[in-house]
Order: C-alpha cells, then structure tokens, then sequence
C-alpha cells in the first residue's frame, strides 16, 4: 500500500515492513506497485530533496518513519550525511541506493548504526564506458574547439576554423586510473581505436591471467596492457583516464602536485566523479597548456558546475550525463527493488558495498 508522507494516524498490519521512497523513481512502477501489495510505501516529494531542515523536521516527527525498516533512493536524492543519519530510526536495516557511486551516503556513520547499504556496482558501466568515450575522442581531436570557432564563423578565414590540430591514438599511451568494472568496460571500447601502449594503475594489480584476457583483441593483435605505479602513469601517459571511487584517499588526488608530474599537452578524462581533481589547479594549468584539453562529465559542486572551466574551448563537457539512458536509470531502480526483496527474504541485501562486505557488524 502506497502512504502520504504526511499520512500517520493510519491503522498499520506491524506484519508488513515499512519502506521510505526518495524521489524520482521513473521507469519502475509496475514493480513498486507489485512490492505495495506486501509492504508499506511512503513516497516523499522533491522538496524534501532540497531542504534538509524540513527532511530532519520530518525524520524527528514523523510517527510512520519511526518504523521504517527500509528507505529507497536514488543518486538525485538529497545527502546522507552523519547529522541526517543521526535521526534515522532505530528500527532502520537497510538503505537501497539506486546508483554505483555513493560518496553523498556517509557510510561510517552507517557501519556505526549497523544499516546495510547497498548500490548498483554493474548496471551502468556500459553507459558510463560510452560517455567516456565520446568525451575522449572529443577531447583527443580538439571538436568542442571547432565547434566554438564554428558558431563565430572563423571558418571562412581559418582552416578547420582554427581548431588546433588534434592526435590519433596509434602514436599514444593511454593510461587507465581505476581497471575496474567501468574501466575495463572503456579497454573493449579503445581497443578499436590502437592505441600505442595501454598502461593501467589500481591498489591491487589484476592477475595475470585477467591481464592476458583484457589484452586480447582479435585473432591477429593483442593489446600492449601493462601494470604501473601511480606515478609512472602521470609521467608516461599522453592520455589519462579517471575511473575511481570518491573518498577520503582519493578526493583531489590529481592536484597540482600530480598534474606537474604529467606529460606537457596531456589528455584527462573525467567520468567518476568531480572531487578527484582539484578544479582550481585544473583551470590553471588548462590555461597554461600543460594540460591540452579535458573531457569531464562531472564537478566538483554539482549542480553546480565552474562557469570558468566550461567556458574554455579546450574543455568538453556534459552535465553528468554517463547514466543518463532509459536503460541505465531503469536498470538501477529495478536492482533497488530487488535488494529490497532480497532482504526481505534473507535479512541481508544482494549488493552489499565494499566497506561493508566483510565488517564485523555485518558478518554473521
């Protein structure tokens, strides 16, 4: 049964769990209408988004959220910090994030409150993969640039309008920061393309057979993949490739200090999240050609994004579009729901994230 959020004097069946839906939910309906039959849903409105003085109003008051077990959201919904964690019910197990990053959910304050947490690890790396790979050929032959000069009309003076000159990637090192699940998912989108060398860094180095399988093109080729350092891919790479989580260890990790360890005229690539690069220090050395031109999908402040950066005809970017498919938002409402029944059936959710896998507060 669907419940008004403002809906409290009801008599409930305390049988049926009760689930706390933050908007939007788009492309999932008949299931939510399916799971209403077992449960109690409470839909919020936007605007509980966009207050958080009324969302912690309402967490404190609301005699229905008092015995709420589950609360659904989606990577639109507001925050999860330590202050709105902090009013959760003590009834609350689990929360089901409709997305792969989760850096607005302050997870150790879950771990301290033992609420499962769990996210979308796969379902959208191949829609994440295509933008990265629209935004580094783009940022590879300079097109944003021709477009600009395009709309002044400096075509008719200028060859290609005056774009730079841009590189094709068989005289070029690509270097991957993160060979995980959207990482390897841009190696089968570049493989076509023949880079020179591809070069990858993560904390644990893939195994060798694992290493053997992404290098495999065709019959013919086999792709040059090798492990490096962290350093020695910002010195050898003339492409970089973002694909890490935000957190504590890797908020601005490319900063200046890293970025005058790259190449002169390096490529970066950015479909992870904003807060892994230091803005301040990216726009100073966009202006001075260090850095030759970057393809982003994400800021640092979102929704906010820095007029400054984006105004620079070397920078192509998009309004954190890398799941922004019916395919992916609808794939990742559907495992939402199905954690939900995977819970509900087993006391524990199906994609559990990492920090929690193997806590002692949540192994039994």
């Amino acid at each position: 049964m669907f419940l008004h959020c403002d809906n409290v004097d009801r008599e409930l069946d305390p049988a049926l769990p009760i689930i706390l839906q933050f908007p939007p939910f788009r492309f999932s309906t008949d299931s939510w209408n399916k799971l209403s039959n077992t449960s109690y849903i409470i839909q919020l409105d936007e605007s509980f988004n966009k207050d958080k003085a009324k969302l912690i109003s309402y967490f404190k008051t609301n005699k229905l959220f008092q015995r709420t077990q589950i609360i659904a959201r989606t990577y639109l919904s507001t925050k999860f910090d330590r202050e709105i964690i902090s009013v959760f019910p003590k009834g609350l197990k689990i929360i089901c994030h409709a997305g792969a990053g989760y850096d607005l959910i302050d997870t150790s304050s879950l771990i301290e409150r033992k609420i499962q947490l769990s996210n979308v690890p796969i379902l959208n790396n191949p829609s994440t993969a295509d933008t990265h790979l629209y935004l580094l050929i783009g940022a590879m032959r300079n097109f944003y640039n021709g477009r600009v000069n395009l709309n002044k009309g400096l075509w008719k003076n200028q060859i290609c309008a005056g774009a730079p000159i841009g590189h094709n990637p068989n005289n070029q090192t690509l270097g991957i920061l993160g060979l995980g699940g959207i990482g390897k998912e841009i190696l089968e989108r570049v493989k076509p393309l023949n880079f020179k060398k591809v070069i990858y860094y993560n904390r644990s180095k893939l195994s060798q057979q694992e290493e053997k399988d992404l290098s495999f093109i065709n019959q013919n080729k086999s792709l040059d993949l090798s492990y490096v350092s962290f350093n020695d891919l910002l010195s050898q790479s003339d492409v970089i490739s973002l694909n890490i989580p935000l957190n504590d260890s890797t908020f601005h990790i490319i900063n200046q200090e890293n970025i005058l360890k790259m190449k002169d005229n390096v490529v970066i690539i950015n479909t992870s999240r904003g807060g892994i690069i230091n803005e301040s220090h990216l726009l100073k050395y966009l202006k001075s050609g260090k850095i030759s031109s970057f393809g982003t999908d994400v800021f640092e402040n979102e929704p906010l994004a820095s007029q400054e950066l984006i105004d620079l005809p070397q920078v192509i970017a998009t309004p954190h579009m890398g799941t922004h498919t019916y395919e992916a938002i609808a794939g990742m409402e559907e495992c939402v729901i199905q954690n939900i029944y995977h819970y509900l059936s087993t006391g524990k959710v199906q994609n559990i994230v990492p920090e929690q896998l193997n806590h002692p507060n949540f192994v039994q």
